[in-house]
């Protein structure tokens, strides 16, 4: 079957109010990117031996947490990192 993906590298991107950030899955696949302001954004995932996986757009709200899961292709099905995003209004 499948596998945990860890260390795989998340890339969120929103264009218009050039915002970007990175992490990576801790061991159990799973990775949070907090505080992004609202908007559309294209995530990205890579990892070493998988094929990339390009999200090309997810709409971000106020005062809601998204989860959005990825499967990366190699040989054999491997379980999907899970994000969440709380989200709030940036007042600035």
């Amino acid at each position: 079957n499948g596998g945990l993906v860890s260390n795989a590298e998340i890339k969120v991107l929103n264009r218009s109010i050039a915002v970007e950030r990175k992490t990576a899955t801790d061991d159990s696949g799973r990775y949070e990117i907090n505080a992004l302001p609202v908007g559309g954004y294209r995530i990205e995932v890579r990892a070493k031996g998988f094929r990339t996986e390009v999200l090309p757009r997810i709409v971000l709200e106020v005062a809601r947490r998204v989860t959005q899961d990825f499967q990366l292709d190699v040989g054999d099905a491997v379980k999907r990192p899970k994000l969440a995003v709380p989200c709030r209004k940036d007042d600035s």
